[in-house]
């Protein structure tokens, strides 16, 4: 059976603002309430924000807002903002959520939109082979569904242009117990780093609206942080219209797995952000290197010391970094030798006795944390071509050994591969499958 694609809760041309709510506004203040006509917007840049801009009736509430008690009444609603401007007539504040109805209310259903959101060309059910309705991605637990829909309404428009689309619609379904929204809180935080590290940038639910037995009970915007459209160069850029769905399904149950243990969640999305940062490179190559690095770090930790006992305590405060990341390659079934893609790093290698992978990786991220003098010098001879790869090397070691601490066994995009294009797309090197998958 084919399912039908959600209703959008907003039909938002590309790149525009989404209009939350436009009419009355009123202002508490010490001296009495300020009213005036008014609206509330989300608003992509420069980063995401939901605003109030109001228009004042008098000439003299300026002074009066000043005296304001930090709330502004919407519908009955008492909202918190934060000072953006000021004008003669009117002011424009930062709200950190807008909301409508009752968010204590018992639900059944939550719907939301994702902006940004790939195409999911997968099967409709799990363990089936992709319908013709191939936008839609179904996940389960023994609590609830989660099934995510890309309406493809935007399909001339490419990830290369940039910006903000609101092409991902959502819905978590209860089976048998209803949630209020604070209870379902942490799936909604748990959905944003799964799709996080799917996409390799920053996602997250937004405009939630939770129904009961079909009757709608609130809405609720929140202010998140979410990236630009792009195209996917992760380890799942290559899978997105060939991976099945039951790989899928692994990595999502992993996720639900840790996100009821709060040390695997601390590092789950420890992990995942500094993953996704270290990729973006916002702070610079040298604040990527640095974040990638510590992704490493707290995998060691996690895994060969915490959970396998590969390594117990007291020796790994001895162990070098290096050492300590050829141990975690090694039970990820990874070889630690210098890829041949990365020339210049191989050449610096050898110029300076290094022999493997994460001896060359924390040589460089040493000459960059710990700046003395022989470290500066060291620093001056690593030029950008090695910085590069050497970032590119270490965003692939967190990437398949995050891949295995999730319990993954399909194929992945090998961003260290050296051969044809059409050949990067490959196996994990601890699966069983067919690379066919």
């Amino acid at each position: 059976m084919i399912r039908p694609f959600f209703k959008p809760l907003f039909n938002t041309p590309i790149n525009e603002n989404v209009t939350l709510y436009k009419g009355s506004l009123s202002l508490p203040t010490s001296e009495g309430n300020i009213a005036g006509m008014g609206s509330i917007t989300y608003k992509w840049q420069p980063y995401a924000s939901i605003v109030v801009e109001m228009a004042f009736d008098e000439k003299h509430s300026l002074e009066r807002c000043e005296r304001n008690s930090g709330k502004i009444t919407v519908a009955n609603v008492d909202l918190p903002f934060r000072l953006k401007s000021w004008s003669i007539y009117g002011c424009q504040r930062l709200l950190p959520f807008y909301q409508e109805g009752d968010t204590n209310a018992f639900c059944d259903k939550f719907r939301f939109e994702v902006p940004n959101l790939m195409t999911y060309a997968m099967a409709q059910e799990m363990g089936k082979e992709p319908t013709t309705n191939h936008h839609s991605l179904i996940l389960s637990n023994k609590e609830y569904e989660f099934e995510l829909q890309n309406s493809g309404q935007y399909g001339s428009y490419s990830p290369f242009d940039g910006g903000f689309i609101l092409n991902g619609r959502g819905e978590i379904r209860f089976h048998k117990k209803k949630s209020t929204f604070k209870e379902c809180q942490p799936v909604f935080d748990m959905i944003a780093c799964f799709l996080t590290f799917l996409h390799g940038r920053k996602l997250a639910p937004l405009f939630i609206e939770g129904y009961s037995d079909g009757s709608h009970q609130f809405k609720f915007f929140l202010s998140k942080t979410i990236d630009e459209n792009a195209v996917p160069w992760n380890w799942f850029a290559i899978n997105i219209n060939t991976v099945n769905n039951k790989f899928i399904q692994c990595i999502w149950e992993s996720f639900v797995t840790f996100y009821k243990n709060e040390e695997e969640k601390e590092c789950l999305t420890l992990i995942v952000h500094w993953y996704i940062e270290g990729m973006a490179a916002r702070g610079g190559i040298e604040a990527s290197l640095v974040l990638i690095q510590n992704a490493l770090e707290l995998l060691c930790s996690r895994i060969i010391v915490e959970r396998e006992h590969v390594v117990d305590h007291t020796d790994y405060d001895k162990m070098s970094t290096a050492t300590l990341i050829n141990i975690l390659l090694s039970w990820t079934q990874v070889s630690n030798r210098i890829p041949e893609k990365c020339n210049a790093l191989t050449t610096f290698a050898k110029a300076n006795n290094l022999f493997t992978g994460p001896s060359v990786l924390t040589y460089v991220r040493n000459a960059i944390v710990h700046p003395h003098s022989k470290n500066r010098k060291r620093y001056r001879s690593i030029n950008n071509g090695i910085k590069n790869e050497a970032l590119e090397l270490a965003i692939y070691y967190v990437e398949l050994v995050t891949l295995k601490y999730l319990g993954y066994n399909g194929s992945f995009y090998n961003r260290m591969w050296n051969g044809p294009e059409i050949e990067r797309r490959m196996l994990v090197p601890w699966s069983t499958q067919v690379v066919d998958n």
